[in-house]
């Protein structure tokens, strides 16, 4: 089962890390284009330093929280407890 755990885990972060890479090319080319960037404000390393200030710890934040929920569900799994659902 630990494999399964693993690679779960491993599609998880690679989903992930996808997800969080097109986000902030999304993110630092809305900004970068914006009718009001100037200056220092239409360099894409700013944006991408504010991106990674800003929306960076939210989204390492919901990654902890989903593998956190993973391995909890795989050890609930695997004692063979029921699932309890919602209260």
């Amino acid at each position: 089962m630990a494999t399964g755990k693993r690679r779960v885990i491993l599609l998880t972060c690679t989903v992930w890390l996808l997800v969080v890479c097109g986000y902030a090319s999304v993110y630092v080319v809305s900004h970068a284009t914006s009718a009001g960037a100037e200056g220092y404000e239409k360099l894409w390393d700013w944006q991408l330093m504010f991106f990674a200030l800003t929306r960076l710890p939210i989204l390492v934040v919901v990654l902890l929280v989903v593998v956190f929920l993973e391995t909890r569900y795989f050890r609930i799994k695997k004692s063979g407890e029921p699932d309890r659902g919602p209260s």
